[in-house]
């Protein structure tokens, strides 16, 4: 037996879709259906979808120093989820109506790192869960300064409070492996970052 070719995600036709508001928000609540056919014959499903929009989130790396540039943040989930709340982040936040997710990415840089981005180009994209939760999130890595980084950041207005910090790869990944993290965002982005650094190092010029 062998295992049949990865094409990976693939279109689909919803007939019927319809949307029914169910809860208005921050973020909105809606139930959605429609007829999907499949091998099996036609299902009718029914959805109910929190419709939380675009994100981005960045790596930021510093070539020249090895560094990643990672934040500390409260996260009221964490804590209602028994879980230690004082999380380990990339930097990430909704991209805003009519705003760009590259210019997204760069705007996260500066309120939750205090830092500004050299050079950053996209990664990937995923749904960070797609059984319920309408979010596209863009993810970019960042060529920054290590250096320029402060010890507070945030947003004041939207009661963010970020203490950014610096780390090495090798660290990160032991931590990973470790199971010492748990943010969904930082485990697929500096995972992924772990594949791509040699990569990414010669790209900007930083052969080993």
């Amino acid at each position: 037996m062998t295992g049949d070719r990865l094409t990976g995600d693939l279109p689909v036709r919803l007939d019927q879709h319809e949307r029914a508001l169910l809860f208005a928000g921050r973020r909105d609540l809606a139930r959605h259906s429609g007829a999907l056919a499949t091998d099996l014959g036609v299902l009718e499903l029914a959805r109910d979808v929190y419709e939380i929009g675009e994100a981005a989130g960045v790596v930021a790396y510093d070539p020249e120093r090895d560094l990643l540039v990672l934040l500390r943040q409260f996260r009221m989930t964490a804590h209602v989820s028994g879980v230690p709340a004082d999380m380990v982040e990339v930097c990430a936040g909704g991209v805003d109506a009519g705003e760009a997710p590259v210019d997204a990415a760069r705007r996260e840089l500066r309120e939750e790192l205090g830092i500004e981005a050299l050079a950053i180009e996209p990664a990937f994209q995923f749904l960070p869960s797609a059984g319920w939760m309408a979010q596209l999130a863009h993810v970019f890595v960042a060529r920054v300064d290590a250096s320029a980084v402060p010890e507070r950041a945030g947003l004041a207005e939207e009661t963010e409070h970020t203490r950014p910090f610096t780390a090495t790869p090798d660290a990160v990944s032991a931590a990973i492996d470790a199971g010492l993290l748990r943010n969904g965002f930082a485990l697929l982005a500096l995972t992924w970052f772990a594949r791509h650094r040699q990569a990414i190092r010669q790209r900007w010029g930083f052969c080993d």
